[in-house]
């Protein structure tokens, strides 16, 4: 089990088209925004054979210092082959509700990850 502490950078940069219909007239609109989230979290690795263990990572942030909340939550199987390489697969939902100057997120993401590594 490992407590883990850090920060999260965002970056969103949105383009989009209005189309009117009765004149075929296009006006596009732009933005980005980017911002930095404290965050805390959680890593438990529970180990089922040498080589496969489960993944389990939880972390909480923003506190209405970048964000008002965001969270990553993941759970998923590690193969590990041999020593320095890994293969780690799984599901993930990620969350963040951001509203400063004008610009609000309230944004859910969640699906299937895959991740190939190397560590000394």
């Amino acid at each position: 089990m490992e407590a883990q502490a850090g920060v999260r950078y965002w970056h969103f940069n949105m383009i989009f088209d209005l189309v009117r219909p009765t004149t075929g007239y296009v006006q596009r609109y732009s933005g980005s925004n980017n911002w930095i989230d404290p965050i805390v979290g959680l890593k438990i690795v529970p180990r089922l054979t040498d080589t496969l263990s489960l993944v389990f990572k939880a972390d909480i942030g923003g506190f209405d210092i970048g964000s008002r909340l965001t969270s990553r939550d993941r759970a998923g199987l590690n193969y590990t082959p041999f020593r320095h390489f890994v293969v780690e697969g799984g599901y993930e939902y990620s969350y963040v509700d951001y509203e400063k100057g004008g610009s609000i997120y309230d944004i859910t993401l969640n699906g299937p990850y895959f991740g190939i590594g190397f560590f000394f």
